[in-house]
């Protein structure tokens, strides 16, 4: 398996050179603090020990695409409070809500097309009251549902395919 943080550069996972560019990156949009910059690969976008919510998540992989020469999107939906789990949105789209007061409660994250076949991506949420849960892999449900609990952070991370967890998978959601 791969070592390090490079992953390919071509479409071939046996190509030995490697590059150290993010290949996903996302931003969050928080309660009293706005649009967040956009951060990358495993960086956290949020708060923590603050109580602020996440209202809405926006997430890039066009770096990846352009680097990897696979062809593909990334997926992804949040649930939010009062409104449940929202549509799907694509590449770099808001996902949540905007001048609502609504809290986003969980996500589903996926790659599609041909670089799903190539790598996973893994993602976890710090929750109210719950802080950190493990990482949840290729549009697992990650967060909470039916227990009104406010994300407030969210840090993702793209792999190679069937590489290593970044940390424990235990604990991805929660519901009532």
């Amino acid at each position: 398996m791969l070592v390090g943080k490079g992953l390919p550069i071509s479409g071939n996972i046996s190509n030995s050179v490697y590059y150290k560019q993010p290949l996903v990156s996302y931003r969050t949009h928080i309660q009293d603090i706005g649009d967040s910059y956009y951060v990358s690969d495993g960086v956290i976008s949020g708060t923590t020990g603050k109580a602020l919510r996440i209202e809405n998540i926006r997430i890039d992989i066009s770096k990846l695409i352009s680097q990897s020469g696979y062809n593909g999107n990334i997926s992804y939906s949040s649930h939010i409070q009062d409104r449940g789990w929202l549509d799907y949105v694509k590449n770099n789209c808001i996902s949540g809500t905007y001048g609502k007061a609504l809290q986003l409660e969980a996500v589903k994250v996926e790659l599609t097309g041909e670089v799903s076949n190539y790598y996973d991506i893994y993602y976890r949420m710090h929750i109210q009251s719950k802080g950190w849960t493990g990482w949840a892999k290729n549009n697992a449900m990650c967060g909470s549902t039916g227990l009104i609990l406010r994300g407030e952070a969210i840090e993702i991370k793209i792999l190679p395919k069937d590489a290593e967890a970044p940390g424990s998978v235990s604990n991805t959601f929660y519901k009532k």
